[in-house]
């Protein structure tokens, strides 16, 4: 099995993004970045023989954060274990191998994150996504102690894994909306009964990069419109699904 990391980055972050990507290098055997808003990729890549990229411009224009699934595809059915990442995250050394061994351990077919949220109020439409006092939820954050592996009903898509063998999303899932993918990763994930599980980990294994500040990420941007409620109500109920379920991996088949 081979370990492929995508990951989507903008220029703003460019300082952040090369600790990602240290820190991530020599844990994959690609590790493939799609270069959102740049004019031409930095010199310094072709220092991480590892590291592929490609121009927005190139490619599929500026897609924000579901830039880190364009490269997912082509790789359906093989024997690859994808990662997706983040470039204002640092990931620990043993990153890819403690998320295989884990795999391993569980046996089962699901996604596996380091970060997700359950729903206790599953009724649709639901009233907050961000916003815990308007729907009751429990949070798994990647940078807190989990102590045991969780289902969620939705997996932050920074720190999460696929195993190709068994599952992949269509790009297309991604065109209604920019920087959502860990919204239509979890919509997808709903109508296609696959479940979502956060893995165990330690406070601060997985840390924040020290160089952005939160207002300046997706979740900065997007917490106080609370956008996620929007796209999820809308694509469930059209779909005509009215409860978030939560689907345990032993229910639906190991390897």
């Amino acid at each position: 099995m081979r370990a492929v990391a995508g990951m989507a980055t903008i220029r703003s972050r460019e300082s952040s993004f090369k600790m990602a990507v240290e820190s991530l290098h020599e844990q994959v055997d690609s590790l493939k970045v799609y270069f959102n808003d740049y004019e031409e990729i930095p010199e310094w890549v072709r220092g991480f023989s590892r590291l592929e990229g490609v121009l927005y411009k190139d490619a599929c224009g500026d897609i924000g954060d579901s830039g880190k699934f364009h490269f997912m595809p082509p790789l359906s059915n093989t024997q690859t274990h994808y990662f997706t990442v983040d470039d204002d995250i640092i990931y620990p050394k043993d990153y890819v191998q403690n998320t295989l061994a884990w795999e391993e351990k569980l046996g089962v077919r699901a996604l596996f994150t380091y970060h997700g949220r359950v729903f206790y109020d599953t009724g649709l439409p639901i009233k907050g996504y961000f916003n815990g006092q308007l729907q009751k939820q429990k949070l798994f954050h990647f940078h807190a102690d989990v102590h045991s592996p969780h289902g969620v009903h939705f997996g932050g898509t920074g720190v999460m894994c696929f195993n190709l063998r068994h599952i992949t999303v269509p790009f297309d899932i991604f065109n209604k909306e920019k920087n959502a993918a860990d919204i239509f990763v979890g919509v997808f994930c709903q109508y296609n009964r696959i479940p979502i599980v956060v893995l165990p980990h330690a406070k601060n294994w997985l840390i924040p990069s020290p160089l952005e500040y939160v207002n300046n990420s997706i979740y900065g941007r997007t917490v106080r419109l609370d956008t996620p409620v929007q796209i999820i109500n809308r694509e469930m109920l059209v779909g005509h699904q009215h409860i978030l379920q939560l689907f345990e991996p032993e229910k639906v088949g190991s390897k």
